[in-house]
């Protein structure tokens, strides 16, 4: 659970550097350099080369590589034509998402994990002043992101249980950085000068977002239920606003302070009884 709250820090963060790179580096490039660099780096750390990786891993990382790579790009996409306090509330709708998933595939879903996600909307709706008649196409690609998100988070839940997660990761990197970069390619989006200007930002989502945040989660899901972890990562929003005020000199009102204690507060409600259970 732990892993999970550290990589949310990271993820939200993170959210402020993708905004600076959006105007400079093509969206696919720039996740294509940090999540392949960020393959090779531990492949080089875990020395997994000198692993026996089984077949059924090199499945695995892959259905979540192409599933990280359709989440990353298009929110990466949707940044550069949206406000960041919309796309944080839309890309926390796999709060969502993922009970609605896990209903439909027969699991149950508590009741209070429920009025948490009432309360965790409602909050977002308010943290990020969204208008429905506002929305953009923008909206729309973060709206398409946090589906895929939540597929990935259910799919890292049974995978990190079965497999090693460092593996799982670099297998992961791999190929997300590889279907960036061929997409890129195909697109013209290659080029030296924007990998100069946005250095800095390959640099901290590479290490901070890629990593460790992305490792920490597959360590972190294989002790927690996913709509429990859904929660606690949705926590990135509430980190990305006070990222972006400190960073970015963005100010809030009152009721973006209601907002975020809200959320606050209704991930509280499902995570403390769940880390209460886990210590018995």
């Amino acid at each position: 659970m732990y892993y999970l709250l550290i990589a949310t820090i990271f993820w939200g963060t993170t959210f402020v550097v993708q905004k600076t790179a959006a105007p400079y580096i093509d969206p696919f490039f720039y996740n294509g350099v940090r999540f392949f660099v960020g393959g090779i780096v531990m492949c080089v750390i875990s020395k997994i080369l000198k692993k026996v990786v089984s077949l059924a891993e090199v499945k695995s990382g892959l259905i979540l590589g192409v599933v990280l790579a359709i989440s990353i790009n298009t929110q990466q996409i949707g940044i550069a034509e949206t406000t960041a306090g919309k796309a944080g509330f839309i890309t926390s709708l796999y709060l969502l998402f993922v009970p609605i998933i896990l209903s439909i595939l027969g699991h149950h879903v508590r009741i209070i994990e429920v009025f948490s996600l009432i309360l965790s909307l409602v909050g977002f709706y308010y943290l990020s002043e969204i208008n429905i008649d506002s929305l953009n196409h923008g909206d729309f690609l973060i709206l398409l992101c946090a589906v895929f998100f939540s597929f990935h988070v259910l799919l890292v839940s049974k995978y990190s249980r079965n497999y090693d997660p460092v593996t799982l990761s670099a297998i992961q990197f791999l190929s997300c950085g590889a279907i960036s970069l061929f997409v890129a390619f195909i697109m013209g989006g290659i080029k030296l000068e924007p990998l100069v200007i946005t250095w800095f930002e390959i640099m901290y989502g590479c290490v901070f977002s890629v990593l460790i945040a992305y490792t920490f989660q597959f360590l972190g899901q294989r002790q927690t239920p996913p709509t429990v972890a859904s929660f606690i990562m949705s926590l990135e929003g509430i980190v990305s606003f006070f990222a972006g005020m400190v960073f970015l000199s963005e100010s809030y009102n009152y009721l973006q302070y209601l907002g975020a204690s809200l959320i606050f507060f209704a991930t509280l409600l499902v995570v403390l009884p769940e880390n209460k259970a886990a210590n018995k």
